[in-house]
């Protein structure tokens, strides 16, 4: 089986994270061949950087777009996909990319996962095509939780989706991790002191205005908080320059990192401030490596979140509402069992059960034939 993963940029990211491990797994298998193509290449806005986490095992497609949807970019891809002649299309981008081939080649399956609310990925246009395309079973959804699956058929008004929870191979200990465990125990000053942890892009819907001037407020108060953010693009931008004049000295913007593993296994909490996801992958790392989430009821967090048993769930996205959802964490943390979590996550989430489950979808449209 010949398998072509599409996605918009390798930038530091939850669909771009689960693209590699889904790809890496995949490209394990004997009688399969990965082909991964990615759109946008530019090496001053990150966006290969986890191009060499790809394996060799994998063909690599930089196709070197830049803004805009421009027709010949839609030919492009449509030109490729008839070259390498997929049994399979896995799309991870905007769908306005793959309107060409989606309507004029149709000697392979085109999958869709939709890694964030549907209004995100299917605004404009968009909305009444992939609908026309899914009804006719030229395109098949793959929702990513519970939650998530109920507001895509809401917004389509279709129920033939498929659901495949997001999995995450183990993000373990690097070779970066003694330096990891020096820097926090470096920032906590004392005993009391709890490091939370942001792991997010610089970018309006993860909302990290709310989680600071939360950890702020908190602060004022007299609790020992230390923030860690690690993500790009807080440096020399609008939203970032803002973000880092309201943060204090106890908030540390330490950019983004390929070894988040060891930023999860040393920090007392996993703080997901979004104001919308799918299933965050970080969420899953979080379980992974036992680091106490503690987040806004988004998508994903809804679903996996038993609010003081395996983590803490704001009741709204005021600060109001994450201020308190804060304090309950520093007051009732101790009773999280840091293995049960670990082993919530090894039963449901792993990379391994996730990647079958979509050659399980895979396999069944190729039967269907």
């Amino acid at each position: 089986m010949r398998i072509l993963e599409i996605i918009h940029s390798l930038n530091l990211g939850g669909a771009e994270r689960l693209l590699v491990d889904l790809s890496n797994r995949l490209a394990l298998e004997r009688d399969t061949e990965v082909f991964v193509m990615v759109l946008k290449n530019r090496e001053e806005l990150n966006e290969n950087f986890l191009v060499e986490e790809l394996s060799e095992r994998i063909h690599f497609i930089p196709m070197g777009f830049g803004d805009g949807p421009k027709l010949r970019y839609l030919v492009r891809v449509y030109e490729k996909i008839r070259e390498i002649r997929p049994d399979m299309v896995h799309i991870h981008c905007q769908i306005h990319y793959l309107l060409w081939a989606l309507f004029f080649y149709r000697k392979c399956h085109y999958i869709y996962t939709l890694h964030s609310k549907p209004e995100a990925y299917l605004f404009g246009y968009r909305k009444p095509i992939a609908r026309y395309l899914a009804r006719r079973e030229r395109l098949t959804l793959v929702s990513i939780s519970e939650s998530n699956r109920s507001a895509l058929r809401r917004f389509l008004q279709l129920n033939n989706d498929m659901l495949i929870y997001n999995g995450r191979s183990v993000p373990g200990k690097s070779a970066e991790y003694d330096e990891v465990a020096a820097f926090i125990n470096n920032i906590r000053h004392t005993q009391k002191d709890i490091v939370l942890l942001s792991v997010a892009r610089c970018a309006a819907p993860k909302n990290l205005q709310l989680l600071i001037r939360s950890v702020n407020q908190l602060v004022e108060e007299g609790l020992r908080l230390q923030l860690v953010i690690a993500g790009g693009n807080y440096f020399n931008t609008p939203l970032g320059d803002e973000l880092r004049k309201m943060a204090g000295d106890n908030v540390h913007f330490v950019g983004p990192k390929k070894n988040v593993g060891d930023y999860f296994l040393c920090c007392d909490a996993f703080c997901l401030s979004s104001l919308y996801e799918g299933m965050p992958i970080t969420l899953l790392e979080a379980f992974a490596c036992g680091c106490i989430p503690v987040s806004t009821p988004v998508s994903g967090a809804v679903d996996l979140i038993e609010d003081s048993k395996n983590g803490f769930l704001a009741t709204g996205f005021s600060i109001e509402a994450y201020t308190d959802v804060l304090r309950r964490f520093v007051q009732k943390r101790q009773c999280i069992e840091k293995k049960a979590m670990i082993d919530f996550y090894e039963k449901n989430f792993s990379m391994e059960k996730c990647a079958k489950a979509y050659r399980e979808v895979f396999n069944r449209l190729q039967k269907a034939e």
